[in-house]
């Protein structure tokens, strides 16, 4: 019951529909003989109301001032990662690109390809001198390198906003929070199509589509924080009204969630999709996950209890390798470090695959077109030496060109099509043979100096496999690059 018996009336108050999201709830004046005889009032205390790590965090829909900030440099770190391994060309420097608007195309670019590099660092060819870790090591040592005293600069940092008690005394411990709640965000963000359906103060709600081609296919419901802005107030900028569909990555930060900073409103809203009867679909999928407490408020370590940094602050991490650009963290915490133990990896190779490889170290030597080990190395090919590059002309077909010749196509390359049609997936030796077959074709060939391929996952293995073959026979193998 929510208060006396009114005597006038006969009936009982009796609070039902609670949001604990929004803390709104209505009261409902019942007749005794109309409720069950078994009925009991449940403790509505304990079963709707709203956790209070994400009542108290703030009283609106937004990150305090200051994660905000520190949010925004990590990301931005993050991004001017992406720029300095795939050369994307951009004229300034990190202050210069940390300026730029989030809605930049560069900006975005890099933002799209950021968590490939999280855990595991670029691929990098064995004769290019330049070495980066992982991306997540390289954001965590530049804001070491810049804090070198972690707790003060922690202190500075929180000051902007009212300091969350989990980041302790003044904020000491912001920081170190901060970069063990980085270590999870590539398994545990969740990337995809969003319905936009209610904002509150405790976050903006966000549906999740488990198909992005099926506009119904509703699943789990987020309430997520925004920046500066809350999530909502920036999909009313740009459609006016809610519920709106957008494409989106939320993150797991302390006892919430938040998003990556880029929102990309979506190509079609309610009205396209049955108007009033789908947005009734979506509102009753929302209203069921409110009502039965089935709305994800933070991510799975969390929920877990492993971020529990009140009674276990995590332990401040540690320079291993701080070259230039080149980071290696040891987090001090039992963590594989995967910049290590990536290229420590004994890679093996099949009779086949060996062979074919030692047969273009054959033809580059029948060709004259190789070079001794400690000449000096060419990391960059002029006009007339030889790149080949491998582009995927459409599913199940990739062709290699000479880039002495206009980009003369050598080598049809016909492979299966595995899992996602728009990824290259080329089996290593069908590759080897493909560039035998080109040498065959373009000779005379001076030198091979480089191949570029667009298959990321096959890069590293090709590279690994032609330092083999040549350098038993003590020569420099080409240089193998992403492209």
């Amino acid at each position: 019951m929510d208060g006396p018996h009114q005597k006038k009336t006969g009936r009982y108050p009796i609070r039902l529909d609670i949001n604990w999201l929004s803390g709104e709830s209505e009261v409902k004046q019942i007749k005794l003989c109309n409720v069950h005889p078994f009925y009991s009032q449940p403790n509505y205390v304990d079963l709707f109301a709203c956790p209070t790590l994400l009542k108290n965090y703030t009283n609106d829909a937004k990150l305090r001032e200051s994660h905000g900030r520190l949010l925004h440099r990590v990301l931005g770190f993050a991004k001017w990662f992406v720029i300095q391994v795939e050369s994307l060309g951009f004229e300034g420097d990190l202050n210069d690109f940390m300026d730029l608007p989030l809605t930049h195309p560069l900006g975005k670019k890099a933002n799209a390809t950021m968590f490939e590099y999280w855990r595991e660092p670029p691929f990098r060819c064995a004769r290019v001198r330049e070495r980066y870790g992982t991306a997540l090591d390289f954001v965590v040592g530049l804001m070491m390198h810049n804090y070198p005293d972690l707790e003060e600069a922690s202190i500075r940092l929180a000051s902007y906003s009212a300091v969350w008690p989990p980041d302790g005394a003044g904020g000491k411990n912001m920081l170190r929070n901060f970069f063990h709640c980085l270590k999870s965000w590539k398994e545990e963000r969740v990337k995809g199509g969003f319905w936009v359906t209610d904002e509150y103060k405790t976050g903006t709600v966000m549906v999740h589509l488990s198909d992005i081609e099926d506009p119904e296919s509703f699943s789990t419901v987020y309430v997520v924080k925004g920046h500066s802005n809350s999530i909502g107030e920036l999909m009313k900028r740009s459609e006016c009204s809610l519920p709106v569909f957008c494409r989106a990555t939320i993150l797991p930060l302390y006892d919430l969630w938040t998003y990556d900073g880029i929102i990309f409103p979506g190509d079609y809203g309610p009205q396209h999709l049955g108007g009033s009867v789908f947005e009734k679909k979506l509102r009753e999928h929302v209203t069921k996950a409110i009502s039965s407490h089935n709305v994800s408020w933070r991510g799975p370590s969390a929920e877990q209890g492993l971020w529990d940094f009140v009674s276990d602050p995590p332990p401040a991490p540690r320079f291993i390798v701080n070259e230039g650009c080149h980071f290696v963290i040891d987090w001090q915490g039992g963590t594989e470090n995967t910049s290590l133990s990536r290229e420590a990896t004994e890679m093996s190779f099949t009779k086949e695959e060996i062979e074919s490889a030692r047969q273009i170290v054959a033809k580059a030597l029948q060709l004259g077109g190789a070079r001794k080990l400690g000449e000096e190395e060419l990391t960059d090919p002029p006009s007339e030496m030889t790149a080949m590059t491998f582009k995927l002309l459409h599913p199940g077909t990739c062709t290699i060109l000479d880039t002495r010749i206009e980009r003369a196509p050598l080598h049809i390359l016909h492979y299966e099509i595995k899992d996602d049609l728009t990824t290259p997936s080329y089996p290593l030796n069908n590759v080897l043979q493909a560039v035998l077959d080109s040498m065959e074709k373009a000779a005379p060939l001076p030198l091979v100096t480089a191949i570029y391929i667009d298959d990321r996952d096959l890069v590293r293995p090709l590279d690994a496999i032609m330092v083999k073959a040549f350098e038993e026979e003590g020569l420099i193998a080409p240089i193998i690059e992403f492209l």
